[in-house]
């Protein structure tokens, strides 16, 4: 069986693609803008793409994945609607995998996620 694969938009430190890593599921990429997040998910998963900003994506260049989620806090989340409405993204999961999984910010402390 293939494994899940994972696209992590909004990506900020790597929380949704190391939660999916304990579930199985690989990331393949992610979606991020800020420099310091990008250095810390570079770090943990120096296998995962860094596609940069969402609202410059062609979706049709991205590599297939079967979960992309975001939180909704985001600033750029407007953006990423405003992409759905012009047709540019036709499906976006949303899921708390570190609830899920019942990791908190203290966990991702103690294994150097968060600093």
């Amino acid at each position: 069986m293939t494994a899940l694969r994972l696209g992590s938009l909004f990506d900020g430190i790597g929380v949704f693609p190391l939660a999916a890593v304990r579930c199985g599921i690989e990331p393949v990429w992610a979606s991020e803008v800020e420099k310091a997040p990008i250095s810390i998910t570079k770090r943990h998963f120096p296998d995962m793409a860094h596609l940069g900003d969402v609202t410059k994506l062609d979706g049709r260049e991205i590599p297939p994945v079967h979960i992309t989620g975001t939180t909704m806090k985001r600033p750029g989340f407007q953006k990423m609607l405003t992409a759905i409405e012009a047709g540019y993204i036709s499906a976006v999961f949303v899921k708390d995998y570190c609830a899920i999984i019942g990791l908190n910010q203290k966990d991702l402390e103690n294994q150097g996620i968060l600093a």
